[in-house]
């Protein structure tokens, strides 16, 4: 069991390594801090701060640096498209979901009143729309983006989910 575990583990982290390393857009040590990133946030017996990044990098990152580096644009759609450029073989359909986020305090950026779902009434807090590619065909859907929507001053929710579509599709 151990070592299928250590198997499979090989396998993911030598994925992250491959489409890092495919990805254009990024610097060396970009690249080479999202290899280290991506692979540690999975392995993280605690909870997920710069701190305790910093505690388990045995001596490679400094916090400054981690800080620094996820201060940095990090284009994920890119990563997205190296990793699941497959996909454009395949039968697929995007899928756009809101989802409403419980959130109290008076200095919360662009917090709003959004529609829970689950409550069926408008509530103080916020929203993510998440835009995935759906595989008919294996009925798996991918996230490919996931943006905080505004709280509705400057455009309507319709104007910023479809903005999103747009811009990704």
């Amino acid at each position: 069991m151990l070592m299928r575990q250590r198997i499979d583990f090989h396998k993911a982290s030598s994925f992250i390594a491959a489409i890092v390393h495919q990805t254009v857009e990024m610097s060396k040590p970009q690249k080479k801090f999202i290899s280290w990133v991506l692979i540690t946030w999975v392995m993280l017996p605690v909870r997920h701060n710069f701190l305790n990044l910093f505690r388990y990098s045995n001596g490679q990152y400094c916090e400054k640096s981690i800080r620094h580096q996820f201060g940095c644009k990090i284009p994920f759609i890119n990563l997205f498209l190296v990793a699941f450029k497959d996909l454009k073989r395949k039968e697929n359909v995007a899928a756009f979901d809101p989802s409403y986020i419980k959130k109290s305090g008076k200095h919360t950026y662009d917090k709003g009143r959004f529609w829970s779902g689950k409550d069926q009434q408008t509530k103080e807090g916020l929203e993510v729309s998440c835009l995935s590619i759906v595989d008919v065909a294996d009925r798996t859907a991918y996230s490919m983006e996931v943006v905080q929507t505004p709280s509705g001053k400057d455009s309507t929710l319709i104007e910023h989910c479809v903005e999103v579509i747009e811009k990704r599709l």
